[in-house]
C-alpha cells in the first residue's frame, strides 16, 4: 500500500507540474451561472478579472429578499432563486441587470428551520428553457423559465421513498443530456434517480447507497469514463449516466455538505464537517477501484466549496482561509478571516463573510495571503451562508435579507486630483 500511495503521489505531482486540470473546468465564459457552484459545479469560472490598483467594487443594485440559502441560477440575463416571505416559499425570476422581478411562483408553505433559518436550501438549475427547483419538503418542481408556469412536480418522499435529511432536502438536480439526475436519497430504492426533464417520469433508478446527505451529484470523466459522482453519509460512488449502473463505491467520511470535487489525475476531494479526504479512482483490466490517499482536517467546519488553482487547493478551515498542497495535504498558508464562503474567478478568490457582512477579493496564489479589494455589503451580524455567484461580469450576493450585485469599476477621482 505504501508503494501504491507513493507512485500515485508522484504521478499526481507530475500532472500538477504539467498544469493539468479537471476536464471542462475553468474554460467556460463567465456570462452565465446556470446552477449550483457555476457552469461545472466546481465553484470556478474563467474571466479576465483585474482587481488592480485604481479599481473598486461598486454596487449596481440592491433589492430585499426573504430567508433562504439558495444560490442564484442565471442565464441569458435572467436569474432564479428561492426564498421565503415568512409564510410561503417562492421561486423568483428577476432581471440580472436591474434586480427587477419578472415573475414569482408559489411552491409550498414555508419550511421552518429547527436550529437553522427558515426557507429553501437547494439551488435551482436551468436547462432547455426550464427551471428545476427542489423545496425543503422534498417536492421537485419544473417551471417554464420564460413565464413561470408549473410544468410538473414529483414528491421525492411520497413517489420515490426518499428519506428526508434532518435539515430538509438540500440537493440540487443535475441536468445531463436528456435526463435530470436527482440525489433523492432513498434507503431501499431510488437513492439516485434520473427523470425525464419534460415530464418528470423516472427513467432509471440506482441504489449505490442507503443514506442521504446535503450534497449534489456532479458529472465527471474519471479514468476516461463519463460518470455521475455523488456522496452520501454512508458512501461515495460513481455510476453510469445512461442507466445508473454502479461503477465503484467507497465508504463515506461523514455528512456531506459539498459535492465531490475533481482534481487532476482522476482524483476527487470529498469533505464532511470535520475532515477532508483525497481519493484516487482507477480502472484497470475491467476493474474499478477507489482508494483513499489521505484524510486530514485541512478543510472543515464550513459550507463553502474548496477550489483548485495553480496546483493548489483554497478553502475555509473554520475561521481560516487556507491554501493546501493536494499532493501532501501540507498547509502552505492560512489567514484568519473568520467564517466565509468563496468561489474562484480568474486568479482571484471571491469571499463573502458569514457574519462580517463584507465581500473581498483575494489573490489565489500559494505564495501567501494577499487581499486585493474589500467592501461592506450586508448588515454585520446578519448570517450569510450562500456563497458568491459570478454573473454577466458581476458578483451576485444574497443572504436572508437582501440581494446585491457588485461590479468592478475604475475608482472615482477625488475632487482636485490631477489627471
Amino acid at each position: 500500500m505504501y508503494m501504491l500511495r507513493w507512485s500515485l503521489t508522484i504521478g499526481f505531482a507530475l500532472l500538477l507540474l504539467a498544469g493539468a486540470g479537471p476536464a471542462g473546468a475553468g474554460d467556460t465564459p463567465a456570462s452565465d451561472w446556470p446552477g449550483l457552484w457555476g457552469p461545472h459545479r466546481d465553484a470556478r469560472v474563467a474571466g479576465p478579472l483585474r482587481a488592480e490598483p485604481g479599481m473598486q467594487l461598486v454596487e449596481a443594485w440592491r433589492r430585499p429578499l426573504g430567508k433562504g440559502y439558495s444560490e442564484v441560477a442565471a442565464t441569458a440575463g435572467r436569474g432564479y432563486t428561492m426564498y421565503s416571505d415568512g409564510e410561503v416559499d417562492h421561486l423568483l425570476a428577476f432581471e440580472v441587470a436591474s434586480g427587477k422581478e419578472v415573475w414569482r411562483a408559489r411552491m409550498a408553505a414555508t419550511y421552518r428551520g429547527h436550529g437553522s433559518d427558515d426557507g429553501p436550501i437547494s439551488t435551482p438549475v436551468i436547462a432547455d428553457g426550464r427551471v428545476f427547483a427542489l423545496d425543503p419538503w422534498g417536492v421537485l418542481f419544473a417551471f417554464d423559465a420564460a413565464a413561470g408556469r408549473e410544468l410538473w412536480r414529483r414528491d421525492l418522499k411520497a413517489d420515490l421513498g426518499a428519506v428526508p435529511p434532518f435539515w430538509g432536502f438540500a440537493t440540487s438536480p443535475l441536468p445531463l443530456g436528456k435526463t435530470l439526475v436527482v440525489q433523492a436519497g432513498g434507503a431501499e430504492r431510488n437513492n439516485l434517480v434520473a427523470l425525464d426533464p419534460a415530464t418528470g417520469k423516472t427513467l432509471w433508478a440506482s441504489q449505490p447507497a442507503k443514506e442521504n446527505g446535503y450534497s449534489s451529484p456532479v458529472s465527471l470523466t474519471l479514468a476516461g469514463t463519463p460518470q455521475v459522482v455523488a456522496a452520501t453519509n454512508d458512501k461515495i460512488f460513481g455510476v453510469k449516466p445512461e442507466d445508473g449502473t454502479v461503477l465503484w463505491t467507497l465508504p463515506g467520511i461523514g455528512e456531506p455538505r459539498q459535492s465531490p470535487m475533481p482534481l487532476p489525475g482522476d482524483r476527487l476531494l470529498v469533505m464532511s464537517p470535520d475532515i477532508a479526504a483525497l481519493l484516487q479512482v482507477t480502472h484497470k483490466d475491467g476493474v474499478w477501484q477507489a482508494v483513499e490517499v489521505w484524510k486530514k482536517p485541512v478543510f472543515k467546519g464550513t459550507y463553502s466549496p474548496v477550489v483548485f488553482h495553480q496546483g493548489h487547493l483554497f478553502g475555509m478551515n473554520g475561521m481560516y482561509l487556507a491554501c493546501v498542497d493536494p499532493v501532501t495535504a501540507e498547509v502552505k498558508w492560512r489567514e484568519k478571516i473568520y467564517s466565509a464562503s468563496l468561489i474562484l474567478v480568474g486568479d482571484y478568490l471571491a469571499v463573502v463573510g458569514e457574519r462580517s457582512g463584507s465581500f473581498q477579493l483575494v489573490a489565489a496564489t500559494p505564495e501567501g495571503f494577499r487581499e486585493a479589494l474589500r467592501i461592506p455589503v450586508f448588515t454585520p451580524g446578519a448570517r450569510t451562508l450562500t456563497g458568491p455567484m459570478f454573473v454577466d461580469g458581476g458578483f451576485l450576493l444574497r443572504n436572508g435579507e437582501e440581494m446585491v450585485m457588485l461590479r468592478l469599476a475604475p475608482a472615482a477621482r477625488q475632487a482636485g486630483a490631477k489627471p
